[in-house]
């Protein structure tokens, strides 16, 4: 880049150099070097390093940025180097990126010495595979009647990862939009002199229809386009005159005029402009499936009523019961009709009797159709004796005996339903949840009461087993598997008990001592001796805690049980936090004269003591049960 050698003669600002004596722009570039072997991190150090605010060189930018997604898309290493089929666009590119820092961008927009007599901004949006954006032009007319078209700024993007369709990427030019609408906020200039063009007949299409319910992500774009530029401003143009998106190498961008001065119809008058002869799309993609809305005769049959549309018997009873209400206004005069907030406990019975009668006839039309005829029933043999009949609801009820009685009619005279109807499902799945998820046989009885249905307890089995409440609350607990016993709890292999025995202390107790009127109280322990194999108890007294005493209770043991070949106990560490009275235990049993006088006693009798191990509370379970 060749500057004035006099620091006042240029200034420099976002990466831009003013070369006040030229009046000229130059885009500071830096100079890369092509000896090293490429790689994905020397090509993405390559690309952040190239700013462009104005956006001058987009084409070349969208070109560096499109090709480093590419080395993504190849799941390449950053220290990897460039496979060999793709070093040609980087050499080439790398290579000529100096040649832009040499290129000067004249700073007056307005090159002619005539006056401006008007001016406009046209802005050109593309997308394709590579990428997607908007370039906007000045266009000024002079008095003289001559035309000149100046760059302004441009804005490019590369596609996203995301496969998308070009329809769609089309309308992500919104950020030349977004362009446009800014640039004319600081020049001034008012939205009837802002021009759009695309070459895409798809997006015209949609722009002109925009009360056409898209799907969102189309009518989010479409109502922020016509927010800036109205539909009218909208003009097709040919690709090949489309100077958006292009990804342009360095040294093409230099002598391309489409990307500089725009199209050259562009400096013709209006008269002269392209006029497009191809027909806006009529059937557009992304447009959103409006349901169509079916009418509904309520007094119609029960196919007429969506009854798989609803999981809420009382949401459903409500909904219809609204809808009953609006048609009963719909034929009344404005003076008669009933305008209400709320609904009448007497319109919602009206509806759910009308609900039962429809299931019934979807369950039973034969029987329906011969009880509203009046005509002699020929019941089926399950029926025969259930002495069936229309109401005054016209509703099929089951007789009885029961007329005399003092029970609510609805028991006199339940009413008849098919287990398999899909009404009958909501009804037991709702009277299960009012009930607060009653069990099986509960619920029978309470719908008993009111309803005569068929296959009752097949279907209240199967809403109790489906119910994720009644599952959870009934859910069986797991178990965890128990160990193997030990080998002194299993031996068999001397007949008697006490053989291998376990031992601990309980207490202490409060005895009488003495023969006297007012006999003393003393403290008092008991020493228990649990047999490991039939868990049998032998329970020894022991005034205090000495070693003394437990040796007499051991003798007692012995001549009274036989002695044992092994003794399991605690060794007193296991027993630290319990309660304050068995100090005295916990000092006999960690004492050192304690387990001498054992160790001496178990040397001579031959018995094996064992004692279990410290800080094991899960030890010595047996014999702490005993206690």
């Amino acid at each position: 880049m060749i500057l004035p050698t006099d620091s006042s003669l240029h200034g420099k600002c976002l990466g831009i150099h003013w070369d006040t004596f030229r009046d000229v722009f130059y885009v500071s570039l830096p100079t890369l070097s092509v000896d090293e072997v490429p790689t994905k991190r020397s090509v993405a150090s390559a690309a952040a390093k190239v700013f462009d605010i104005m956006g001058w060189f987009g084409p070349v930018i969208l070109t560096i940025h499109a090709f480093l997604q590419h080395l993504w898309k190849l799941k390449l290493n950053w220290d990897d180097p460039i496979p060999q089929e793709h070093l040609t666009v980087w050499n080439k590119w790398s290579s000529d990126l100096h040649l832009l820092s040499d290129h000067a961008i004249p700073r007056p927009l307005f090159l002619s010495l005539s006056p401006i007599i008007d001016r406009q901004l046209h802005l050109f949006t593309d997308a394709s595979e590579k990428g997607y954006g908007g370039v906007v032009y000045l266009r000024s007319i002079h008095e003289d009647t001559s035309i000149s078209v100046t760059l302004l700024t441009s804005k490019a993007r590369v596609t996203p990862v995301r496969k998308q369709t070009i329809p769609k990427l089309e309308l992500s030019g919104r950020e030349g939009v977004r362009l446009l609408k800014s640039t004319a906020r600081d020049l001034n200039i008012s939205t009837e002199h802002l021009f759009c063009w695309t070459d895409s007949m798809v997006v015209l299409g949609r722009l002109s229809k925009p009360d056409k319910p898209w799907k969102q992500f189309v009518t989010v774009r479409v109502c922020e386009i016509l927010s800036v530029v109205p539909s009218l401003q909208w003009r097709h143009v040919s690709t090949r005159d489309n100077p958006a998106a292009r990804g342009l190498m360095p040294a093409e961008i230099l002598n391309c005029s489409l990307w500089w001065q725009g199209p050259q119809w562009l400096s013709l008058p209006p008269v002269q402009w392209p006029v497009s002869t191809q027909s806006i799309c009529v059937n557009l993609p992304e447009e959103k499936k409006v349901a169509s809305a079916n009418s509904v005769q309520i007094s119609g049959t029960a196919t007429d009523l969506p009854w798989k549309n609803f999981s809420s018997l009382h949401h459903r009873v409500r909904i219809y019961t609204w809808v009953r209400q609006f048609l009963s206004n719909a034929t009344k005069s404005v003076s008669n009709r009933e305008l209400s907030k709320t609904l009448h406990l007497s319109e919602i019975e009206q509806t759910h009797s009308l609900f039962i009668s429809l299931a019934q006839q979807e369950s039973f039309p034969e029987i329906f159709s011969q009880l509203k005829s009046k005509e002699s029933v020929s019941q089926p043999r399950r029926f025969a004796s259930l002495n069936l009949f229309l109401d005054e609801t016209k509703t099929v009820c089951v007789g009885g005996r029961l007329q005399q009685s003092n029970l609510p009619y609805s028991s006199q005279r339940p009413i008849l339903l098919h287990g398999k109807s899909n009404f009958t499902r909501l009804l037991v799945n709702q009277r299960h949840k009012d009930c607060h998820h009653a069990g099986p046989g509960t619920l029978i009885a309470i719908l008993s009461t009111d309803y005569y249905i068929i296959s009752l307890r097949k279907l209240v089995k199967s809403i109790s087993y489906q119910c994720v409440t009644c599952r959870r609350s009934c859910s069986k607990t797991l178990h965890q598997l128990m160990g193997h016993l030990p080998s002194d709890r299993v031996d068999n292999s001397s007949p008697f008990p006490f053989q291998r025995v376990g031992l601990d202390f309980a207490g202490p107790f409060l005895i009488r001592q003495g023969h006297t009127r007012r006999p003393v109280k003393v403290k008092s322990y008991i020493c228990l001796f649990v047999c490991l194999r039939t868990r049998a108890i032998n329970l020894e007294l022991c005034l205090d805690l000495t070693t003394e005493t437990f040796l007499a209770a051991l003798s007692r043991f012995t001549d009274r049980r036989g002695l044992p070949s092994s003794i399991h106990s605690d060794n007193g560490k296991n027993l630290v936090g319990a309660a304050r009275e068995l100090t005295e235990c916990y000092a006999l049993l960690q004492s050192n004269n304690f387990k001498q006088a054992i160790s001496h006693l178990a040397t001579i009798q031959r018995i094996e003591w064992h004692f279990s191990p410290a800080r094991a509370p899960h030890f010595g379970g047996l014999w702490e049960a005993g206690v």
